[in-house]
């Protein structure tokens, strides 16, 4: 074990065997990182057992290489780490939602937009706060981004704001369910609601214009059409 167990972690082994032996409670298993004989890293799990040993009690020590799992698990640490710098950054807002709709996640960008803080949300369901208007409309889309992991949906709907308004949101999502560092839909919005006013204001000066234009018509038509007004 010396060729393979650094002295740090032995120092730790011998502590845990001194406890042992005088009854004191100590963990059943625990994780080292240890060196083949090569210089390599290599992580070991010891488990102890209690046994009967020539009629004496004594503990069965196993070691068991979790080296792949540990790989495993860092990579995906890094993973998360690389999602969260992402969406932190992010000038929209970055959900996390569940299968079901609750919600997991809210990027910090959430408070500038919509006045909650980046936790206050975390476990209502997403649609409660959209308008009764769209919210079917945004479950649609929902339900095939679950239907299909490929699918990737933008839509435009009304989210309520801290302060009772409402606002005009266009999001993006994805399904990352299967994908271990995510474990949800993600969702990246932004507040679209003064270009909807634009919108809105350009749709009713042309609607005005149309107006205007019916009734020079036939405000013309009348002049020149004498017989007519007759």
């Amino acid at each position: 074990i010396d060729a393979v167990i650094p002295a740090h972690e032995l120092d730790r082994m011998r502590q845990y065997r001194v406890a042992r032996d005088r009854g004191e409670p100590v963990p059943d298993r625990y994780e080292v990182q240890g060196l083949r004989k090569d210089g390599s890293s290599v992580w070991l799990e010891r488990v102890f057992q209690e046994v009967v040993w020539n009629g004496r009690r004594a503990f069965l020590a196993t070691s068991i290489d979790i080296s792949k799992r540990k790989r495993a698990e860092e990579a995906l640490r890094v993973s998360e780490e690389r999602f969260r710098a992402l969406i932190t950054n992010s000038a929209d807002i970055a959900t996390v939602v569940s299968e079901i709709g609750a919600i997991l996640y809210e990027s910090p960008s959430i408070t500038r937009m919509l006045g909650y803080g980046d936790d206050e949300l975390i476990g209502r369901d997403a649609f409660a706060l959209m308008h009764p208007d769209d919210a079917p409309r945004v479950r649609e889309v929902f339900a095939k981004l679950l239907s299909d992991p490929t699918h990737i949906a933008t839509v435009s709907y009304r989210f309520r704001h801290k302060d009772g308004s409402w606002r005009h949101l266009e999001s993006t999502g994805q399904n990352r369910l299967a994908d271990a560092a995510v474990g949800g839909v993600i969702i990246n919005s932004r507040d679209v609601s003064e270009r909807r006013a634009l919108e809105d204001q350009l749709h009713q000066a042309r609607r005005l214009e149309i107006v205007g234009s019916c009734s020079n018509r036939i405000r013309a038509s009348r002049w020149t059409n004498p017989i007519g007004n007759a």
